[in-house]
């Protein structure tokens, strides 16, 4: 299994409730008439592959203020780090989005 694991600054969302609305939408793959598995499909992810995606959510606490909180998001797939990046960057991220809204999370940390 590889994985990736993509750093944020916190946003309007915990990383709870981060971690629930990226399972639900990993539940959802199961069933290829779900508005989420057609939106994987049209990302060009395969659904196989996509099935097979793990999410784990985590919050760094750097201090006191929700401000200096990172959302560390740890994407396990079977297909390598690259198609983990794909997967959140062309279906999980605009999925979750939709759900929590566009701040969910704060700005991309490299």
């Amino acid at each position: 299994m590889e994985s990736a694991t993509l750093s944020y600054g916190y946003g309007e969302a915990s990383g709870r409730a981060i971690q629930s609305a990226l399972e639900d939408i990993l539940s959802e793959l199961g069933d290829p008439e779900s508005n989420v598995a057609k939106e994987a499909v049209a990302a060009g992810l395969d659904l196989n592959t996509a099935e097979a995606l793990g999410v784990r959510v985590a919050e760094d606490k750097q201090g006191v203020e929700p401000v200096s909180t990172t959302i560390l998001i740890t994407i396990i797939v079977n297909a390598g780090t690259y198609a983990a990046e794909q997967a959140w960057e062309k279906f999980l991220w605009p999925a979750l989005r939709r759900r929590l809204g566009a701040r969910a999370l704060g700005a991309r940390k490299e």
